[in-house]
């Protein structure tokens, strides 16, 4: 890799202080303590979009085994990501007491009435210890109040053949150089193309290293808030870099993952990776989201089954990055009917057992502080240890220049020079 990339990322960011490295041990924490009379009765309703939730069932069974005689019920809602449901959502006797909501439909006319109808999760009286959440997944709307909690995160990375890098005793790349080594020793084993992804993205790659450049660089994200090239240029072009250097390897063949990956979900992606042959496939962990399930709908995979992981993307000298976005959040109605009892279920899923037991069943990534023992995403501790973790809320990207800068790299990767991608930037429709 040209060591400018290297140069420029030491020199404009580090998130690493020396001394600062966590003790990756999980902290333990007390077992759950009900604050009402486990013989209590009642009713708990969720609704949501998921067809099916064996996570939360997974909870609520265990739930059981604390309040035997309070019924939960996972109720799915057709077209629940509409205005037309979420302005009927609370009205009548059917209107839930737990239910879906995304941090980022808050700007969104079309749900302020989710947020209109969820009481302040942080009202001490409830209990609920929201300190077992990063506490920069967690939202607050204008009155400090806090409408939802993160049940599941999303991150970008590679699913690792861990089968294949131990037949050619290569370790899984922690660095940049790394990654364009090993990729060069599995093409020499005969691997043609040693990375695969939708349409040939290289989006988990550049997109983490991209935004950890603007990291704590107020003057940089200022300038690319303004859409302005002129401005903003300078703090494009290490991570353009980055991309064509990568590019220049050819270690992804764009036209046979088009051919072989029909679309962007977790069915075209597993199965094609399942079929044992691809080293590495980049993608979200959102598209793996219940992946577990497709290794049995998988002929191939069953017949020859196979170890596999997930990983950061190496883009320097140090690693990968920690780009995190929430996936799912819970919100608890306000005027329920059977609130005490909807708030002693949050207190109990809001726990680090609970929400990486939970993240573990469904395949996603968790939002609590210390990481369960899912050796799955187990990479993912380092960089949570090392403070190498992205939440674009906090670096203060805003909507249209995030736009604007996936629209710059499309720019590049569809043949465009770095110079001339980095012009259309702010323009880019």
């Amino acid at each position: 890799m040209k060591k400018v990339i290297y140069l420029l990322c030491a020199t404009v960011m580090s998130l690493t202080l020396s001394g600062c490295k966590k003790n990756n041990k999980e902290e333990g924490e007390k077992p759950f303590t009900p604050n009402l009379d486990t013989q209590t009765t009642g009713k708990i309703v969720v609704n949501g979009h998921y067809d099916t939730f064996e996570a939360l069932d997974e909870q609520i069974h265990k739930f059981n085994q604390i309040y035997p005689n309070i019924e939960i019920k996972y109720i799915k809602v057709d077209n629940y990501t509409t205005k037309a449901v979420a302005d009927a959502l609370f009205i009548g006797n059917t209107a839930p007491d737990i239910y879906f909501i995304n941090n980022a439909w808050e700007t969104d006319a079309r749900y302020t009435n989710l947020f209109a109808n969820a009481e302040d999760l942080s009202d001490p009286s409830f209990g609920i210890d929201l300190s077992n959440v990063r506490s920069e997944l967690i939202y607050k709307d204008g009155d400090n109040h806090v409408p939802s909690v993160p049940i599941f995160t999303n991150t970008y990375g590679m699913m690792v053949n861990e089968e294949i890098f131990a037949n050619n005793n290569l370790s899984i790349p922690k660095t940049y150089e790394e990654l364009i080594r090993v990729c060069n020793s599995l093409i020499d084993a005969g691997y043609e193309n040693p990375v695969m992804s939708y349409k040939g993205s290289i989006y988990s790659l550049y997109f983490p290293y991209f935004l950890s450049t603007l990291n704590g660089n107020q003057d940089a994200v200022n300038a690319l808030n303004t859409l302005d090239a002129s401005t903003a240029g300078s703090y494009l072009r290490s991570s353009l870099e980055l991309t064509q250097d990568f590019n220049t390897y050819n270690f992804i063949d764009k036209a046979k993952c088009t051919a072989e990956i029909a679309k962007d979900n977790t069915d075209s992606i597993c199965f094609r990776f399942y079929k044992g042959d691809v080293p590495m496939m980049f993608t979200e962990v959102n598209k793996m989201s219940g992946s577990s399930k497709r290794e049995t709908d998988s002929a191939d995979y069953q017949a020859h089954q196979f170890k596999y992981s997930f990983h950061p993307v190496p883009s320097d000298d140090k690693g990968g990055y920690y780009f995190n976005t929430l996936t799912l959040s819970f919100a608890v109605y306000k005027d329920s009917a059977n609130i005490t009892l909807a708030n002693e279920f949050m207190r109990y899923l809001i726990r680090s057992q609970s929400l990486n037991e939970m993240s573990s069943n469904k395949r996603q990534i968790s939002p609590a502080k210390n990481l369960g023992n899912d050796q799955f995403f187990n990479s993912f501790k380092d960089v949570l240890a090392d403070n190498r973790v992205l939440y674009n809320p906090v670096i203060g990207l805003s909507g249209s220049a995030d736009t604007q800068a996936r629209k710059t790299f499309d720019a590049l990767q569809s043949g465009k020079t770095i110079d001339e991608a980095i012009e259309g930037y702010g323009t880019y429709a």
